[in-house]
């Protein structure tokens, strides 16, 4: 279960592909006066969830690759 130790990441992922696949599924239309209709706020929304996760996923990689060394206190 070490896939799970990034929770962070993963739902900060999973929110980046909720937000890109609800812009492709919503009615995206044209007005008859001419204004474009659509839910232009997913996809920056999908891209700072996606850019957090990748932070977070790379935070918790170096974190395993260099841990800390403790010091023993005297």
């Amino acid at each position: 279960m070490n896939i799970l130790k990034n929770k962070t990441a993963w739902l900060f992922l999973i929110l980046s592909l909720l937000f890109g696949v609800s812009y492709q599924a919503l009615d995206i239309h044209i007005q008859e006066n001419g204004l474009l209709v659509e839910p232009f706020f997913l996809i920056p929304l999908a891209w700072l969830c996606l850019f957090i996760s990748a932070f977070f996923f790379i935070k918790n990689f170096y974190k395993k690759k260099f841990p800390k060394k403790s010091t023993p206190k005297t």
